[in-house]
């Protein structure tokens, strides 16, 4: 192999960072794209080629298409997971407090606190502060049903 071969085979390295341009899909292909996954979250080879074929794309294209539509709907999925928990959490208390403030009267100062809890809670907190939060108020109604359970046992305290 002679000089002039050699330094054609090789690639400089400002070459090879360039990447093609990213493709934009039309709104053809996404209404395609978008009635396949509604039927199957996971094309198999055979659907990816075809849709390829089909939509002038690479099967690779359709496979990166689908991957990213799926962390999509999984990220979506999350979000309303947390969201619900979020905002479901007060009404658990709720149910919790008249089932335990029937139960102890001297309990009564702990479980009204779940609003209170509540009210302290804005949307722009971290989850670990919320969670943080929590604890705290967990520990406190361990406390006090600790102290109320010592005091039927030891009236003379």
């Amino acid at each position: 192999m002679n000089y002039t071969n050699q330094s054609k085979l090789r690639i400089k390295s400002h070459e090879a960072s360039i990447r093609p341009k990213r493709k934009r899909i039309t709104p053809n292909q996404l209404e395609v794209l978008t009635s396949i996954f509604e039927r199957t979250k996971t094309p198999n080879y055979q659907l990816r080629e075809h849709t390829a074929k089909e939509l002038n794309m690479t099967n690779r294209e359709v496979q990166v298409w689908f991957q990213n539509r799926r962390a999509k709907l999984n990220r979506k999925r999350a979000q309303e997971k947390n969201t619900g928990q979020f905002y479901h959490w007060p009404s658990y208390n709720k149910e919790h407090e008249h089932s335990s403030s029937a139960s102890s009267s001297s309990q009564s100062s702990v479980t009204s606190s779940p609003t209170t809890l509540y009210s302290q809670i804005s949307p722009q907190m971290r989850p670990i502060d919320i969670l943080a939060l929590a604890a705290e108020y967990v520990q406190r109604c361990d406390e006090e049903e600790k102290r109320s359970e010592g005091k039927l046992w030891r009236p003379w305290d």
